[in-house]
């Protein structure tokens, strides 16, 4: 059954765009900005797309590959109706902050409340047993950053070695090549020995790293103190642990990491009326979306408009009133 919902929704993701405001009578096109296809984002927004197309028939929902950072912008211009991101990335598009080079003009749908980790990892045979080792290495590493630049996993690793005191064109005059892709390319290249570190970052089991671990062993790095101190201060993130009961049997006591939740952000210019019904769906749908990603099971009444760091759009404003979340 997962296969063949992972498969329309791949489908749906090839899709060209349409632009908002072109739609038949009485149709509205909904483009929805997700991450890379097989990525966990990719399958909860297919999800939440599939809820959203039944309790509203007008929608025709299409997901659009894309990633954190990047989604915000796509948003903006209107690409895209609604788009997920980390949420420290939604107040440093308001903010025009790195990794933006201008402010962003979106507005917050909602918290999804979920715990987004940052994970890198090794083949169980490295030297490298932390994630200082890969920027104190001496060695001409192969790293995969994550997705391609723009998505979470390319920035939160950039992050990562930066507050380590190596940018990426460091790295690579050190003589690191560094590595983007999608998730499957990830696993893909670990497998077959083609890189040393990867950088991956999901909420609940990661699909790839879940498959991966049939076939090899792998390691996951720890965070030391002073690095999660200084990524808390500089960046916003949380402190985190990737427990001991997810990837099963790699994993045998708590790791300490980085995490970072996220949520969905909207086009400013959405209709009201349009973004109550996008609000409502993720709510009164939230079931059947933790069916296809459990990790968003953390989605709730009491919490979807809690700790967004931008303005709420009115229409989910509406909504999240309705159900006692706002005042």
């Amino acid at each position: 059954m997962l296969k063949k919902f992972l498969a329309s929704i791949l489908c749906a993701a090839a899709f060209a765009v349409v632009p908002l405001s072109s739609h038949a009578a009485g149709e509205k096109k909904i483009d929805i900005a997700a991450a890379a296809p097989g990525g966990a984002w990719f399958v909860g927004l297919g999800a939440y797309a599939k809820v959203l197309s039944a309790m509203y028939p007008e929608f025709d929902t299409t997901l659009f590959s894309g990633g954190g950072v990047t989604n915000v912008v796509r948003v903006e211009r209107g690409q895209s109706a609604v788009g997920i991101t980390a949420n420290t990335f939604m107040k440093a598009a308001e903010d025009g902050v790195e990794p933006f080079k201008s402010s962003v003009r979106v507005k917050a749908l909602a918290n999804l409340d979920d715990v987004t980790r940052i994970i890198f990892a090794v083949p169980a045979n490295s030297k490298i047993m932390t994630v200082r080792d890969i920027v104190e290495s001496k060695a001409p590493l192969r790293i995969y950053m994550g997705s391609k630049v723009g998505g979470n996993a390319e920035v939160f690793a950039r992050w990562v070695f930066e507050a380590l005191g190596a940018t990426k064109k460091e790295l690579q005059e050190r003589g690191c090549t560094l590595y983007g892709g999608t998730p499957a390319e990830c696993g893909t290249m670990m497998r077959e020995g083609q890189i040393d570190v990867m950088s991956i970052t999901a909420p609940g089991e990661h699909f790839m790293i879940s498959e991966l671990i049939k076939n090899m062993d792998i390691r996951f790095l720890p965070f030391d103190d002073a690095l999660i101190a200084d990524l808390k201060a500089s960046r916003a993130l949380s402190e985190g642990t990737l427990p001991s009961s997810m990837y099963q049997p790699m994993i045998k006591e708590d790791i300490p990491i980085m995490t970072a939740p996220s949520g969905l952000v909207i086009n400013a210019d959405v209709p009201e009326e349009d973004a109550y019904k996008m609000a409502r769906a993720l709510v009164e749908g939230r079931d059947d979306i933790a069916v296809a990603l459990p990790a968003w099971s953390t989605i709730s009444p009491e919490r979807v408009c809690k700790e967004l760091p931008i303005e709420i759009h009115p229409g989910a404003v509406k909504y999240f009133r309705e159900i006692g979340c706002m005042d």
